[in-house]
């Protein structure tokens, strides 16, 4: 057996526990799912590894867990099929972990006016799932987002420079400000993760 055999175990290993924890962060950080909530998990083949780690979270905080495989030719804006829409609109928490997204669906819609949770990661890559965005402590994202929106609701003129060049000037007129912070823990809230801006 090579040397480059042996290391390779270790690597697959590193890998699969980055991609649980990511999920984890996911389904007990942002999404705050408790043992009694039922959770769909959407996802389909492009995205299926980062689909099974949310699966795999799930399970461990509650046993009302399933997960849906889209078909691959689901494309940007398409609705899912009817008996995936029917059972957003019956759980707690949706998690859609797919290529295309689904935020601007009627099913979605659908599920938000049911008061569902939902989390949508589209596009988002096993590599960016397990060492980017979703590595952040959304805890302190959220407490830094909020200070930030509570400085960008008193003005009305913003001007952002930073060491690195940035010079950025704007008018936040009489716009609402969300707080895009990836906490998703009021029924009928929706979250785009990763997540990380204040936007209006």
């Amino acid at each position: 057996m090579s040397e480059a055999d042996e290391t390779q175990p270790d690597a697959d290993e590193q890998r699969e526990e980055a991609m649980l924890t990511a999920a984890r962060s996911v389904v007990r950080t942002c999404m705050q799912v408790r043992q009694v909530e039922s959770v769909l998990i959407i996802t389909d083949p492009e995205s299926s590894e980062i689909g099974r780690a949310l699966y795999e979270a799930t399970a461990m905080v509650t046993d009302r867990v399933l997960m849906m495989m889209m078909p691959p030719s689901l494309r940007e804006g398409n609705e899912p099929p009817n008996s995936v829409a029917d059972l957003m609109r019956r759980q707690d928490v949706v998690l859609m972990a797919t290529k295309h997204s689904l935020t601007h669906t009627r099913a979605r819609a659908n599920a938000s006016r049911e008061n569902v949770r939902i989390a949508s990661l589209p596009g988002i890559d096993a590599e960016t799932f397990a060492n980017g965005g979703m590595t952040a402590d959304y805890n302190a994202l959220q407490k830094e987002i909020s200070g930030l929106n509570s400085i960008l609701r008193r003005r009305r003129d913003v001007h952002v420079t930073s060491e690195a060049g940035t010079d950025l000037k704007f008018t936040t007129g009489s716009r609402w400000i969300l707080e895009d912070n990836g906490i998703c823990n009021r029924p009928g809230a929706i979250t785009n993760l990763p997540a990380g801006k204040p936007c209006g």
